[in-house]
């Protein structure tokens, strides 16, 4: 992580923007830093706190026995931690709260740090972790209403606040799509089409039945072929785009 981030983990805001399991190892830098008597602060609103200690507890039964225990699998009970390793985790100043993905906002964001760092204050804890999983999950204030892009600004503000206030390496956690920006654009448009087809399926097959009083049957079916026919091209306009990505 040092030779990563050119040294480490400074007082500051590191973001750290990406596709995949960003969580993981944002989890593993966290038991990293608590085995050097680092407090550490997770928020993570997605995440519930069980499966944040189950992460933890794979992490450092890896890293002290060389145990092998997925994570997912001792969250269900498939699977349990070496002896010694949840006493080990239980010693270490990680806190994984148990949050509220609403009103979770950037307000809720410094509340958090201020009461961790009256509980760890800086003359005596000069270092201090803080990670924010993720920016995308932080809410807007209430009342106020802001396009994706603007709120994760005003969340990634508000963890370099938390970071200067209180001299603390934040680590804020946001996850990136290639086709991120052409997905918002295009997302009015799919809205319009999953709305469409909704009306579609109430009312085609009363126009196929009142064509078919008409027309008989059989030429009446028509209709919903030609209905099959249109769900088939936009199925496969879509399976080039995927393909093809711009």
């Amino acid at each position: 992580m040092a030779d990563a981030l050119g040294g480490g983990l400074w007082p500051g805001l590191h973001v750290l923007a990406g596709e995949g399991d960003r969580s993981s190892w944002a989890v593993e830098a966290v038991v990293h830093a608590a085995s050097d008597g680092v407090p550490v602060l997770y928020l993570s609103p997605e995440l519930d706190s069980l499966g944040l200690h189950c992460r933890a507890l794979s992490t450092l039964a890896r890293l002290r026995c060389s145990a092998d225990v997925a994570w997912s699998d001792a969250y269900v009970g498939r699977n349990r931690f070496p002896d010694g390793v949840a006493e080990a985790l239980e010693a270490m100043p990680i806190y994984f709260p148990e949050l509220d993905a609403v009103g979770f906002t950037g307000a809720a964001i410094l509340g958090a740090v201020n009461a961790f760092r009256e509980l760890h204050p800086r003359a005596e804890h000069p270092r201090a972790l803080v990670v924010v999983d993720s920016l995308q999950m932080v809410a807007s204030p209430d009342g106020v209403r802001e396009e994706a892009r603007e709120r994760v600004g005003r969340a990634a503000a508000t963890c370099l606040t938390a970071a200067r206030r209180h001299e603390a390496a934040v680590l804020a956690l946001s996850s990136v799509s290639r086709r991120g920006a052409d997905d918002a654009r295009e997302a009015p448009v799919a809205s319009m089409w999953l709305c469409m087809a909704v009306v579609g399926g109430a009312i085609v097959p009363v126009a196929t039945g009142a064509l078919a009083d008409i027309v008989t049957l059989l030429p009446a079916l028509i209709l919903p072929a030609a209905c099959y026919a249109l769900i088939a091209r936009f199925a496969l306009l879509c399976a080039r785009t995927l393909e093809n990505p711009a």
